[in-house]
Parts: structure tokens; sequence; C-alpha cells
């Protein structure tokens, strides 16, 4: 009777932990995670600028104490280092870059620290976040259709502006969120949720009612993924030796090669786009000469999706391309650490590519670099999905030692 009520209140109190600890990781994420809306309200736009440097010192400080080595967080470090000298080079605004930078930063350590450490409560902290703003910006555009505020594009046209910003950036959070979602339930159930359906569901039905192409694009080819592959012999197809020769040949049809006209139907006839994808072919030629002008160092920190191609004086764009954008920013000696944490990642998925979740990170990372040939979504968004491969086989132990539990 004593050593039930022994183990009882050790469970308990075990419970009681993980919860804190939960509770604690998803103030954390909060605060890197910023709403487009919240930068408007300066009072608590500068209450998250406080609390990044707060939760960065307590990383740095947890990392000390645990003599602990961030290797990634070095890595993302080293890339600011490289596109600092290029913002300073080019007479930009170094005060902006390092406000920037703490924010990635503070993102990226403690996604490190989480993945090693605690896999299981971090994941679940980060779903408690991401899944909040979906469904917090689903609430904002249903009660306020117009948005917060109207800004007028460089065609003339307003666009309106809603709590995770413009329609067509709403897939750096939703997509995430999915992602981490499938992860996360996974992890913990081996299998997907019903809330899965409902983050999914709602994500769709945001995309489709704002109709941003893109987007349905990347949520469509994550349900492909679930509903044909994830349980049939097709998920064998998805390994580094395919996915890899894919993306890499999509690439070269759309960008390099401009035969965008081969993917005509899908374009035109079902995501009611004309064949120069709303120009943005006309864009990528811009950036090209653009680059070629500035190929190692790029031209500096203008904001995250900064304005670098300038057609006319109010006609300026980003590059519609995350590689292009990349270049622009800081050339390609700035590609140099995020091509290294690249071999990590691949490495990594190499060891890890038989079990579910290793697949899902993989495909996760196609879906994501096949947005991004059109578009340029905030840096968190690929760094996530990047660091998740880096760490999947600590998701896995964890997954291992929850099987063998049960």
């Amino acid at each position: 009777m004593i050593n039930i009520s022994l183990k009882g209140s050790q469970e308990v109190n075990s419970i009681l932990k993980i919860n804190i600890k939960v509770l604690a990781l998803t103030i954390i994420f909060f605060s890197l995670i910023e709403p487009d809306y919240f930068t408007s309200i300066e009072i608590i736009h500068l209450i998250y600028i406080g609390m990044r440097f707060v939760t960065l010192l307590i990383a740095l400080l947890y990392c000390y104490t645990k003599k602990h080595l961030p290797k990634i967080t070095l890595i993302i470090t080293l890339y600011f280092i490289i596109y600092g000298y290029a913002t300073y080079n080019n007479d930009g605004n170094l005060f902006n870059l390092f406000n920037y930078s703490m924010s990635i930063i503070s993102f990226v350590i403690w996604i490190e620290i989480i993945l090693k450490n605690n896999p299981l409560p971090g994941l679940q902290s980060l779903n408690i976040v991401y899944s909040s703003l979906v469904y917090l910006n689903l609430l904002f555009f249903i009660v306020f259709p117009e948005g917060y505020m109207q800004i007028l594009t460089s065609r003339g046209e307003f666009v309106n502006r809603y709590f995770l910003g413009i329609y067509n950036q709403f897939a750096a959070t939703l997509i995430p969120a999915i992602i981490v979602n499938v992860i996360y339930v996974h992890l913990r159930y081996a299998r997907i949720k019903l809330q899965t359906l409902i983050l999914i569901g709602v994500s769709l039905f945001t995309f489709v009612y704002f109709w941003s192409a893109t987007s349905l694009v990347g949520v469509s080819l994550i349900i492909i993924y679930l509903i044909l592959f994830r349980k049939s012999i097709l998920n064998k197809l998805v390994k580094l030796k395919v996915i890899f020769p894919i993306m890499i040949g999509i690439y070269l049809i759309i960008v390099v090669l401009d035969r965008i006209g081969i993917f005509s139907f899908i374009i035109e006839k079902l995501l009611n786009k004309d064949v120069t994808l709303s120009t943005r072919t006309i864009i990528w030629d811009a950036a090209i000469e653009m680059i070629k002008m500035s190929p190692y160092f790029g031209y500096g920190y203008l904001g995250d999706g900064g304005k670098y191609i300038v057609f006319s004086a109010v006609n300026q764009k980003d590059a519609h391309n995350t590689l292009f954008q990349l270049m622009l920013q800081h050339g390609i000696l700035g590609l140099i650490p995020l091509i290294i944490l690249l071999i990590f990642f691949i490495k990594s998925m190499a060891k890890s590519n038989k079990s579910f979740i290793g697949k899902f990170v993989l495909y996760s990372f196609f879906v994501a670099t096949t947005m991004m040939i059109n578009e340029v979504y905030s840096f968190k968004f690929i760094l996530l999905i990047l660091m998740l491969g880096v760490f999947v086989p600590y998701i896995i132990k964890e997954q291992e030692k929850l099987l063998n539990k049960d």
C-alpha cells in the first residue's frame, strides 16, 4: 500500500514537472514568434524585444551551466556576422539587423536546447504556440475581415494586414504549425489525432479563403503525403536519393531553364495564375542581374523580406525566390553557414530515414523548398525544418522511450 502511494506521488510530481516545463517553454516561444499585429502596437512590440533578450540570456546561462555547446546556434551566429559585414559594406542599418538577429538566434538556441534535451515537452510547447497563432489568425480575419490596416502595394492595390501579416505570408506560420503538430502527435501517440485534422482543415480554409496559390500547393502536398504516402509502399520513395534530385530538378526546370510552361495546366487552370506566376519570372531576371553585380556579399539587410529589386520609385520587390533573396541579402559568402547547416541536416536524415518522423521531416523540407521557389518567407520557417531534421534522432529516441514505457 505504501509502495503504491509512493509510486502515485512520484507520477504526480513527474507530471507537474512536465507541465511546468511546458508552460515555461510555451511562454518563451510565444515571446520569440511575434505576430505581425503586435509589431504595430509599440508597447507590446517593445515588451517582445525585451523578452527576446531575456530568453537569450537564460538560454546562454543554461548552456554555460550544462556545459552544452550549441553548435547550430554558432553556425547561425556566423551567418549573421557575414550578414552584418555585408550590411556594413553597403552602409545599411546595423542596429536593425542586430535586433533581427537576436530574434532569430534566440529562436534557434531554444529549438536546439529543447530538441536535444527535452523533445516531448519542447514539441508540445511549440505545438501550443504555433496552433494558437493559427486559430487566433482565423478569429482575427473573421472578426476583422478588412484587417487592422491596409498597405498600398507597388501595383497601386490596397492589401489588408491581419494578425499574421498579409495573406501570402500566412504560410510561414500555418505550414510550420502543421509540421510541428504532425511530429508532436506522432511522437506522443504514434498516430494522427483529431487536433491534426482540425489544424489542417483551418489552414486549408484560410488558404482557400484568401486564394494564396503557393500556400495551397504547400498544404496540398502535406495532405497528399498523409493520405497516400504515410502507410503505403509509396513512403519508400521518401528518401534522400529520391527527394533531393526531385527538388533540384524542379528548381532547374522552373528557374534556371525557364521551362515553367511544363506546369501551365496546374498554374493556369488549378491555381488561376498566369504562366509567368504573376510576373515572378520577370522579377527573377532582375534579381539575377543584381546578384551578378554583387555576388559575394550582396546588398546587406533591408528587413525580413526586404525589397531589393527597384523597378521604379513606387515599384520595389523582394526576389520572390528564397535562394535569390538570400543572395541579394549577403551573397555567396552568406550561404556558407547555411550550406554547413544543410550538410548537418542531410547527415541526420541519412541516419533517420526509416522512421515516420524522419521521413516526414525530409518530406516537409521538400514542401518548404518547393514553396520557396516562388516566394520569400520568414527565415524561421526554413530554419525550424532544418533543425527538426538535424535533431530528429533525439526525437526518435524519445519516441522509443515512450513506446517502451507502454
